[in-house]
């Protein structure tokens, strides 16, 4: 049980402390795998397979926001010129 907590809590801690977009995206993948294979775990009903399901839309749809916006910023600031 120890390692499984420890795990999730890495990832989160690493997430929140990440100073890069890829830093962002790989704790932000780990946290889906931890979540996805947690809900996997309890997987004995169909509600459950429901929830694994969103878990994983839910994801993809948070990923590609966060690309997107990352992209965006970017894009501004190549438009914005540099002083100095």
């Amino acid at each position: 049980m120890g390692k499984e907590i420890s795990f999730s809590n890495a990832s989160m801690l690493g997430l929140v402390t990440s100073l890069k977009f890829i830093q962002i995206y790989v704790f932000l993948e780990l946290i889906g795998m931890y979540s996805y294979l947690l809900i996997r775990f309890w997987l004995t009903q169909l509600i459950i397979l429901i929830y694994k399901i969103c878990c994983y839309l839910i994801f993809l749809f948070t990923n590609t926001l966060l690309t997107v916006a990352f992209n965006y910023l970017k894009f501004l600031r190549m438009l914005t010129p540099s002083v100095g």
